[in-house]
This record gives structure tokens, sequence and C-alpha cells, in this order.
């Protein structure tokens, strides 16, 4: 007998605030989605239970590794440049830890929540989906704050945004200002515990409010010409020039027709089997003239490499020609 189980996703963490006791969260989901608008969706209930239940805090300070699927990329950057100052906060650092960091406290309570299911399973307890979990844990005598998020929570982000140079080398962002951040390749709070210090040279990103199109600072310069509609069919219908041609084997008398196709060109080609008319001769532009080399008759002629020692192609100073005229 086969039981189909929905899978669920845990996002967890632990909230440091100032003078109190860590609390460790875990928000749980039916999506198995792990992107940028899924991470947000699961820190909504938190960041709202932190201005909830600590007015005070104007500052966030956000510690993770640095996925490049989840964290460590330049729709979570947006977001955190944009999301923060909905819920009331003034500015707010994201540090990134270095890659094979370890293991850390949010790891252990991931740990703790699934010992917890594991062991209601063991006692004959089914749990076929996320928000029977959330029920359980929620009965649960544990510490750990559980969060519901429901699938619809998790809404598409859909505007074009550039990355960041350099975003693999970023350690750290900070933010003090809407859609605006500064970042680096060091974290530091040295000089202020806000994050907010001019250390190892921090530099400037913004993204634009209205249609979400980026204009950082930092992206490069240059713009393309724009072509009108017109041109561009008079460009297709150019392009789209075929002409056909014999070629003969020099192992065998057999021909064929081939169809090519031409890319765009001022010039009007002829090969060996084509024949010239006589108002065309005084057309031939010399500084277009190419050779062309007859791979056929050689591909069976090779010499030995006395330095290599591997056997190398005869060069046949015969060559077919092929005459250009300018159009």
């Amino acid at each position: 007998m086969h039981f189909i189980k929905d899978q669920i996703t845990l996002h967890t963490g632990v909230l440091y605030v100032t003078n109190e006791r860590p609390i460790s969260f875990c928000s749980i989901s039916p999506s198995n989605e792990h992107c940028p608008e899924a991470i947000w969706a699961h820190l909504d209930p938190i960041l709202k239970y932190i201005k909830a239940g600590y007015p005070n805090v104007s500052v966030l300070h956000f510690f993770s590794d640095g996925p490049t699927t989840q964290y460590r990329q330049k729709k979570n950057f947006f977001l955190f440049s944009k999301n923060i100052y909905e819920y009331g906060f003034e500015s707010g650092t994201l540090s990134f830890f270095e890659s094979a960091h370890g293991k850390g406290a949010a790891d252990g309570i991931g740990g703790a929540i699934k010992r917890k299911l594991d062991a209601k399973i063991a006692q004959g307890i089914d749990i076929p989906n996320a928000e029977t979990a959330f029920n359980i844990l929620n009965m649960s005598d544990t510490e750990i704050k559980i969060f519901f998020i429901p699938m619809d929570n998790i809404k598409p982000l859909d505007i074009s945004i550039l990355p960041i140079p350099g975003t693999m080398k970023i350690h750290q962002l900070m933010t003090n200002s809407v859609l605006k951040v500064k970042y680096r390749n060091l974290s530091c709070f040295r000089n202020d515990l806000n994050g907010m210090c001019e250390c190892y040279s921090p530099m400037i990103h913004e993204f634009k409010t209205a249609t979400g199109q980026d204009t950082s600072k930092t992206q490069t310069k240059g713009k393309k010409r724009k072509t009108s509609e017109k041109e561009n069919v008079d460009y297709r219908e150019k392009t789209k020039r075929t002409r056909k041609y014999r070629k003969v084997s020099s192992s065998s008398e057999n021909s064929t027709d081939m169809d090519i196709e031409y890319a765009d060109s001022d010039v009007t080609c002829y090969m060996e089997e084509d024949t010239l008319d006589e108002d065309n001769l005084d057309n031939v532009d010399v500084d277009f003239i190419e050779r062309k080399e007859d791979n056929e008759e050689q591909a069976n002629t090779f010499d030995l490499d006395e330095k290599t020692g591997f056997l190398k192609q005869r060069i046949d100073p015969n060559k077919k020609s092929m005459f250009c005229l300018r159009e």
C-alpha cells in the first residue's frame, strides 16, 4: 500500500534582542519555494512579532549563509532594501557567513523540530501535510515560536532587476534609505554598531522605485542604438537570401545540390562553377577575392610531423576561388 505525503518547508532562525533572552522561531509552509519571495514571506510574521513585542527596536541585523538561489542574490537585496521600512524599521544590515562556516543555532532548531515530529509519528500520529505539523507543534511543549505560512502568501516578484557587480564577493549590505544599499566584501561593526561605518570602502547601489528597473550607479555605461520596425523587416528580408550550387567530390562523380543561406552582406559571391557575365567582370573587387580550400581532395593525405609524432594533414596549394562583387 502506498502513502502520499506532502512535503513541507521549514524556515528556522534565532532572534536576539538587546537585554532579552534569545527567541527561537520556525515557520512552516506547504510551499517548497526557497526563492527570495518565499524567504520574505517566511520572515513576515517574525518581523511583525518583533515590532509588536519590541516597539523600540529600530535596526535589524540579518546573518545567514550565502546560497545564490536564496540569500546572496539581486531579488533578496531588492526586498531587503524595501521591506524592512514597510514594517517601521529605520535601517538594517545583511551579512553573509563564509562558505563551509559550519552548523549554527538555526540548524539546531531545524533538528529539534524534526525530532519532535518524528516522535509524534512514532506514537502513531499521522502528519500528512504542513498544517497538521503546525497544529501538532503548537500543542506541544516546545519553546520554539511556530508560524504557519500559507502558499498564497508567497507571491512572485515580476520585475526586472540588474545584479550588483561582484555579488559573489559581497559579505555585507547596509541600508538606511529605501531602495538604496551600500555593500562591501567584508562585514564590519567596529566603528558603528549599526553597521553604517565607511570601513573597507563600501559601494553604493540604488534601485528605481517607479517601474522596478534597476538604475544602479555602479552599472556599466553604454547604450544600444534602437532600430525601427521597418529597419528590422528590411534586415530580415536581406538575410533570407539563398542560392544553389553544385558540389563535386574528388573521390566520386556523384554531385549533390545544397542550399546555403547567406548572412547579410553588401557583396555578391560566385563559386568556380558559376559563370560571370561580361558585364560583371569589370565589377570584380580585388580586395574581396577569397580563397577556399578543397578539403575533400586532401582529406586522405597526411604527413608525419617529426616534432610531435602525429599525423598532420597535407596542405594542398590548389584552391578554389570565390569572387565577390560589391552590390
